[in-house]
């Protein structure tokens, strides 16, 4: 049988290193592990020869630049991934990056492109997961962590506009946590829970649910 082919969508975090967070390199490790599975991370970063023109307008903003070595920080924590370079567009950076992953699928044969999309954070990587979905003809997974009431409230309301579409286009949502599960479940969609904030001394039990989850979800969103 073919192996799954699994694209998982990586945003690097802006203000501290390492640049990929927990979560993600959790889940990475757990897809990685389950059998028949091909997965390839795909890191999307500002195209380097704009990235010290934007870094500076971010430092008038006030908000933390983009380092000239960024895909070495980014490959410290992982090892292989898959760069795809993007432009900052004003106000439409998420929707810049959204477009040059998908050209960068579309040019590929369809036998090398990914069964399944998974994105982290609704109105970002999740949000590119699913639109990117739509442009090859796949599945997507959306992973909420963030508490979504609190963020409508503190976000510019483009943010709100893309946490909409992920959460209404998404074909599984995955939360990680019962709070944000029952947030989700006001807007009409059902999310699968996996706890990344395990206090279980036995590590090992409560990874194979975890993976026993994800493979769940997996045969749910192919049937």
């Amino acid at each position: 049988m073919s192996p799954l082919k699994i694209g998982y969508l990586i945003f690097p975090r802006s203000k501290s290193a390492p640049r990929i967070s927990k979560s993600d390199k959790a889940l990475i490790e757990q897809l990685r592990k389950i059998p028949n599975v091909e997965l390839e991370v795909f890191t999307l970063v500002l195209h380097k020869r704009l990235r010290w023109s934007h870094s500076v307008l971010r430092a008038l903003r006030g908000e933390a630049g983009w380092p000239a070595e960024l895909e070495k920080q980014v490959q410290a924590s992982l090892s292989e991934t898959s760069f795809v370079s993007y432009a900052p567009l004003p106000n439409a950076t998420v929707e810049s990056a959204t477009f040059a992953l998908a050209i960068e699928l579309i040019r590929r044969p369809s036998s090398e492109r990914p069964n399944i999309l998974y994105g982290s954070t609704l109105d970002i990587g999740g949000f590119t997961a699913v639109q990117v979905a739509k442009s090859i003809s796949c599945m997507s997974v959306v992973i909420c962590e963030q508490n979504i009431e609190e963020a409508q409230s503190r976000y510019p309301v483009s943010m709100h506009r893309r946490q909409r579409v992920a959460l209404r286009d998404a074909h599984q949502i995955i939360s990680t946590s019962h709070e944000v599960s029952a947030q989700i479940a006001k807007g009409g969609r059902k999310a699968t829970v996996i706890s990344l904030q395990q206090n279980s001394s036995d590590q090992q039990n409560y990874w194979s649910k975890a993976q026993a989850t994800l493979e769940a979800v997996h045969q749910n969103i192919l049937s």
